[in-house]
């Protein structure tokens, strides 16, 4: 046997194990259900991707804005 074939034969093994466990889990808790009904087909308003670049922008400017002191500064001076 080559190297390749025995890592094909270990991967579909791996799968295998691996769709088998979940299976398992799958009978006593609905996992995957759960988690396509909670996180991978939710629906996302039109929106979101705004709301979420505009709070990126904001946290990397509050970021840079701290790490050049400006409100560290303010807040130790606020305190004496």
């Amino acid at each position: 046997m080559t190297n390749k074939t025995v890592l094909e034969k270990n991967k579909s093994v791996l799968a295998n194990v691996f769709n088998c466990g979940l299976a398992w889990v799958d009978e006593r808790f609905p996992l995957t259900s759960n988690i396509k009904a909670h996180l991978t087909e939710y629906y996302a308003p039109k929106k979101f991707q705004f709301l979420v670049l505009l709070w990126l922008a904001i946290s990397i400017g509050v970021g840079v804005a701290n790490r050049n002191g400006h409100f560290l500064n303010h807040a130790l001076q606020a305190r004496c």
